[in-house]
């Protein structure tokens, strides 16, 4: 029990009342002046305000508490989730850049191919001029000389008109070529 101050007197008060009791009725008997019930009242007003004031802090402190403890959480959740979309980003880095080696590889194995074939083609075309020219050289040489020339070759008829032309002193038909 608590003495209150004012003349002397002696009144029980409870140090913290409870929210929804009345004032007055925490009041000792109404034997006390004006002045001193004011403020044994408003000593009353504001404990009460003050528990108030505290329990609400003390549950908003809690409720602090428990939003940083989640918070706390949520994050390792996030950093346990980023963890493993790293792992997963680096294993696709790895396989997508793999995929992509091996595609470029084939795109170069493709024109590799490409250019052996127009290589053989060239070599082809290149030993059939070749021959055609030995064959047509061949031909006027069998020409020149009076042999037997090979009948079925255009080229050679050009090839044998140039050639008497030359002879006859005329200008030949096909220009450029020398027997």
């Amino acid at each position: 029990m608590a003495t209150q101050g004012g003349g002397g007197d002696t009144a029980p008060v409870t140090k913290r009342p409870a929210p929804d009791q009345k004032i007055d009725s925490l009041l000792p008997d109404k034997s006390l002046s004006k002045d001193e019930l004011k403020k044994k009242r408003r000593m009353l007003k504001n404990r009460q305000s003050a528990s108030l004031s505290r329990r609400r802090k003390k549950e908003y402190l809690e409720s602090l508490e428990q939003k940083t403890q989640a918070l706390h959480m949520e994050n390792e959740e996030f950093r346990l989730q980023l963890a493993n979309l790293s792992r997963a980003d680096s294993q696709i880095g790895a396989s997508t850049s793999s995929f992509l080696l091996e595609r470029e590889n084939n795109v170069f194995k493709e024109k590799i191919r490409k250019l052996e074939y127009e290589n053989q083609q060239l070599k082809k075309q290149l030993l059939d001029s070749k021959e055609k020219r030995i064959l047509d050289s061949n031909e006027i040489t069998q020409a020149s000389a009076g042999g037997a020339p090979h009948l079925g070759s255009l080229e050679f008829l050009l090839q044998a008109v140039d050639h008497v032309d030359r002879a006859d002193g005329k200008v030949p038909i096909a220009a450029g070529k020398v027997p």
